[in-house]
Parts: structure tokens; C-alpha cells; sequence
């Protein structure tokens, strides 16, 4: 169930649809996908306390998230 996660906005296009969960059993991290046409793609799993859209600005510069 792909679309099951949180949808999340950030300002940098490339972050357009992502989508986050949390983990049952560790409620402050929380799992950043892309659901795909054969399930989803894990971006990163974040301790919910981090200031995660600049981690995800972040790893534009190191991966392509498309």
C-alpha cells in the first residue's frame, strides 16, 4: 500500500510526492519514499528530531532522487 504514508511538502521539485511513515516500535524515525509502479523506493529513514527537509535538500546533491 504505497499511498498509505504521510504526504509530505517540500520546496525543492524534486521532492514532489514523497511520502513519509513512521516505524511501529520506534515512533521518532520515520521512513521518506517514493512509491513507484512496483511498490516504493526507501529515500532515507530520519530520527523525526533532525530538521529533515534540509537532510533531504541535502542528498539532492549526492543522489538523484528521480
Amino acid at each position: 500500500m504505497p499511498g498509505m504514508g504521510k504526504s509530505c511538502q517540500f520546496s525543492h521539485p524534486k521532492l514532489a510526492g514523497i511520502r513519509q511513515q513512521a516505524i511501529k516500535g520506534f515512533k521518532k524515525y520515520l521512513i521518506f519514499y517514493l512509491p513507484s509502479d512496483s511498490g516504493v523506493e526507501i529515500l532515507r529513514v530520519i530520527y523525526g528530531g533532525r530538521e529533515i527537509g534540509a537532510i533531504l535538500d541535502e542528498d539532492l546533491g549526492e543522489n538523484d532522487l528521480e
